[in-house]
C-alpha cells in the first residue's frame, strides 16, 4: 500500500509531529514553575517532563480526540450537504 492511498496515515503523522512540538514546548515553558529553575540540571529535567508528557499526548490524540473531531465534522458537513440537496431539488 502507497502513503497516498491511506489518508489516516497522513493524519497520524500529523499529530505525531504536532505532538512532538508542543510537548518540548510545553515543558520548557512549565519546567521553571515545576521544579525551580537551576541551570546544572536545566535539560535533564526538561527531557523528563517531555518524556513523561508525550505519551499521554500522542495517546490521547490518537484514540480520544482525533475521532471525536473527525465525528463532529462529519456531522457538520454532513447537514450542510443534506441541506444543500435539499434546496438544489
Amino acid at each position: 500500500m502507497r502513503k497516498s492511498d491511506h489518508g489516516m496515515l497522513s493524519a497520524d503523522e500529523v499529530s505525531f509531529e504536532y505532538n512532538v512540538f508542543f510537548c518540548a514546548e510545553a515543558a520548557f515553558l512549565y519546567y521553571p514553575y515545576y521544579a525551580g529553575f537551576n541551570i546544572f540540571t536545566f535539560f535533564a529535567n526538561w527531557i523528563r517532563l517531555v518524556c513523561f508528557n508525550f505519551p499521554f499526548a500522542f495517546f490521547s490524540q490518537l484514540f480520544f480526540i482525533q475521532p471525536f473531531i473527525r465525528t463532529c465534522f462529519k456531522a457538520v458537513f454532513r447537514r450542510k450537504a443534506e441541506s444543500a440537496q435539499t434546496v438544489k431539488a
